[in-house]
């Protein structure tokens, strides 16, 4: 028999069933949204760092380019080239020491430079057949053959191209550059004499991601691939313990090396995996992304030689989350409580408590935002979003410092328009062209270098990466991060005098000046200008060094180049070609002018002795050299031989005198 009773405890039923199963539920969605929130986010920060990775890359790249075109580099290691050897370096004969010093000496400066200035922490040089020559990171390890081992240099030496990428070595684990040195030859195609390499740790960048994100940062190398080739000396740390998954190649915060040491981490291989880690009362969500070294490039199936490691303290956003679980829990004991107490106002108060609910959700999702935001805003990068048609939705605070607009200048605005329409020469740059436009069109990822103009007119560049912004599967605008590279586009500016300069004198080195000859051989031919060349020698240099020492010849060196600018205009060039052989380039001078130049320098060498610490008086004279630039000279080595000519006449006719050369001597009228 139905009786009210049966009526109120089945209703009661009912709606407390009810309200456990909508309390459950609410409770499970709060936590698979919450756990969706944090992978996004952890799996937002593997990008920047990929980004930061391949800007190292293209760093190394590009400083090894230049150490490879050094002259006196290519020349030492054709030398070496040319010795018979074995692989250990006992068949290189008793030259082969000297050479490596030689070498050593060329390198140390810029290997300091490098390293104190760029990070690097690998250079080394390897003859063609994969023999180490020189570590300037391991001095003592050298004449190893690595063929078998070092699959990026064998590569470079295979195909002379040069290559990049992680790969595991004898004394060094992390990204590498390696570059083909060529010596050219006058008449032959170029010659590779050796490969040149650098490396650099990644700890660099995951100190600084950790600094502007927060969140620890951390790479993991798998045993088998560390024990197979790297010599014990240079392994990095590990556990002792049986159980260790993993070599610690670099961390920027120390829960990972506990993790590792705690046998807490598996070995790992799948495409990525997030999983949870409790340590010290506090809970961590921890990435491991497979690490590819450079022979995964060629060979897809290859299996991953370590792991990128990110991981983050979750537990304030996991304590938040309890809270509103509790608030939940709470609310519905609540809710179930009252339907109790007072059944016919259920529905009511089921529309209250439901209301209640909807708001606590709203209140999560708000933070979440206002989380979101602060992380936006505070990141260094520049970020900005644009919708379809090229507008810009969002833009933060480091990149309106960057370019100098107000919020209110660029939110809404075409920002082509207003910050991207030039290029650095000052052209035009067509917005069909630009890459953000592209991606609007295509929806692919660009990563480039652009130019980005400031509200005051000025530019700077920038490094340039751009992401489509997919919503419910459909293209709906792009997000834009960039940085300024000014200061990374001075240091190659510097690397590139450095490499045109001479060392001891501050003149242009021998490859510079070839160079200027070169084209100014170019200019006389097109043009039927005039130009003319002096070949500049010091007279009896041995016995300065011999009676005075060197320090006194390298500043008779430098006083004879500080003369050179006096007397020269700013449109001469001035070179050192070797020892105490300069050359300087005139252009518009004719034979007469170039003559009366080559005078003013010698009276002023031989006016301007240079003094030595006890005050002695050390008197130079130079003899020089003097040919015309002629429209039928084709090579350097055309005027540079006429000139040397001239040169040995005044030598052979007493030093201290200026002859031009016979074919330059134009004959008087009625002769």
């Amino acid at each position: 028999m139905i009786t009210y009773r049966r009526i109120l405890i089945l209703v009661s039923f009912v709606t407390g069933l009810i309200f456990l199963l909508a309390t459950a539920y609410f409770v499970r969605q709060g936590e698979r949204r919450n756990t969706q929130e944090l992978h996004a986010e952890i799996l937002a920060l593997r990008t920047t760092f990929e980004v930061q990775l391949a800007e190292l890359e293209r760093n190394l790249v590009n400083l090894a380019q230049i150490l490879a075109s050094e002259p006196e580099l290519i020349r030492l290691m054709a030398r070496v080239a040319a010795l018979p050897h074995s692989a250990d370096g006992s068949g290189r004969g008793e030259t082969f020491p000297a050479i490596q010093e030689d070498l050593r000496t060329v390198l140390e400066p810029r290997w300091q430079v490098l390293r104190d200035e760029q990070g690097i922490r690998q250079l080394q040089l390897v003859t063609p057949d994969l023999i180490s020559v020189l570590r300037l990171h391991a001095p003592g390890e050298h004449g190893d053959a690595l063929g078998q081992f070092r699959l990026l240099l064998e590569t470079t030496a295979r195909e002379r191209v040069t290559q990049s990428g992680f790969e595991i070595g004898r004394a060094f684990a992390g990204l590498r550059g390696a570059v083909p040195v060529m010596a050219h030859q006058a008449d032959a195609p170029p010659k590779l004499v050796g490969l040149i390499e650098l490396g650099a740790l990644l700890d660099g960048s995951i100190d600084r991601l950790t600094r502007s994100t927060g969140v620890g940062y951390g790479v993991l190398l798998n045993p088998n691939a560390v024990s197979a080739t790297m010599w014990d000396a240079f392994k990095p740390p590990r556990s002792h313990q049986d159980h260790s998954c993993c070599f610690l190649l670099a961390h920027s915060r120390p829960e990972l090396r506990q993790w590792i040491q705690e046998g807490r981490l598996a070995p790992f291989n799948a495409p990525y995996q997030i999983e949870r880690m409790h340590a010290g009362g506090r809970y961590f969500d921890l990435l491991r992304v497979p690490l590819q070294d450079f022979q995964a490039e060629l060979d897809p199936g290859r299996g991953p030689v370590g792991a990128l490691t990110i991981w983050r303290d979750v537990t304030p956003s996991l304590k938040a989350l309890r809270s509103a679980q509790e608030e939940k829990i709470l609310s519905g004991l609540a809710g179930f409580l009252l339907v109790q107490g007072l059944i016919l106002g259920v529905a009511h108060l089921s529309r209250r408590e439901w209301r209640a609910q909807l708001l606590a959700q709203t209140h999560e999702i708000s933070q979440l935002a206002q989380r979101n935001e602060v992380l936006l805003m505070t990141a260094e990068e520049g970020i900005y979003g644009v919708d379809l048609e090229g507008h810009t939705s969002f833009i933060n605070t480091s990149a309106l410092r960057m370019l100098g607009f107000r919020q209110d200048e660029i939110e809404g605005k075409r920002q082509h328009l207003l910050f991207h329409h030039s290029h650095h020469d000052g052209q035009p740059y067509p917005e069909t062209e630009c890459p953000i436009a592209k991606t609007l069109k295509d929806g692919l990822v660009r990563r480039q270098e652009e130019w980005f103009i400031r509200r005051d007119g000025s530019g700077f560049p920038v490094e340039l990466t751009c992401a489509p912004l997919i919503e419910d599967g459909r293209l709906n605008g792009a997000v834009v991060v960039f940085h300024d590279i000014s200061e990374n586009k001075r240091r190659e500016e510097a690397l590139v005098a450095l490499a045109n300069t001479d060392a001891l004198t501050g003149v242009a080195n021998r490859r510079h000046f070839l160079e200027r000859l070169q084209a100014e051989l170019g200019r006389v031919s097109r043009h039927a200008t005039q130009a003319s060349l002096l070949m500049i020698d010091l007279d009896h240099f041995k016995q300065v060094n011999d009676n005075f020492g060197h320090a006194t010849g390298d500043e008779v060196l430098r006083n004879l180049a500080a003369l050179s600018r006096q007397t020269l205009r700013h449109s001469d060039v001035i070179g050192r070609l070797g020892g105490e052989e300069f050359a300087a380039l005139l252009p518009d001078d004719d034979a007469v002018s170039a003559m009366q130049t080559a005078e003013r320098l010698r009276k002023a060498l031989e006016t301007h002795p240079v003094r030595t610490a006890d005050g002695t008086a050390v008197t130079v004279t130079a003899s020089i050299g003097v040919t015309r630039l002629r429209p039928d000279d084709r090579k350097p080595e055309t005027p540079l031989g006429r000139a040397d000519n001239a040169l040995y006449q005044a030598k052979n006719e007493g030093r201290n005198r200026v002859m031009l050369h016979p074919s330059d001597i134009v004959p008087p009228e009625g002769a």
